[in-house]
């Protein structure tokens, strides 16, 4: 949610970079996004692997272990994997460097884990740390 807040952010005029204010600020703007916005608009991308409440897709690439899990599709589809074949974006990083868990309020962390449960579990993912 934090990845999804950054751009959510920067694609409406809000915020140019975490530089411009605090961490205890951007906390705030944080907190505030995920209480406000509505489930449905949180977990809108759940239509692409799940139908109803069961999930559909047999094989997950996630963004942090993206290049072993495209080699691995890859393989399961039996072409080779071509690391220089992708393009590299967002190269600036996070200028904050606070761990996503320390972003969240108890209540928005309790919504969060309430309409991602699943991939909660399935990813091994946690809000606290």
């Amino acid at each position: 949610m934090v990845s999804r807040f950054w751009w959510v952010i920067s694609n409406r005029g809000g915020l140019k970079s975490s530089s411009e204010v605090s961490f205890d600020r951007v906390r705030q703007i944080f907190n505030q996004y995920i209480i406000e916005t509505p489930e449905y608009i949180l977990a809108n991308h759940k239509q692409t692997y799940f139908i109803g409440r069961e999930s559909v897709a047999d094989f997950y690439i996630r963004y942090e272990s993206l290049n072993e899990d495209l080699s691995a599709a890859c393989d399961r589809l039996g072409i080779p994997f071509q690391i220089e074949r992708l393009g590299v974006y967002n190269r600036k990083g996070r200028a904050l460097k606070e761990p996503f868990s320390s972003y969240y309020s108890p209540e928005a962390a309790d919504k969060v884990a309430r309409i991602f449960a699943w991939e909660i579990a399935q990813f091994g993912y946690r809000l606290n740390q």
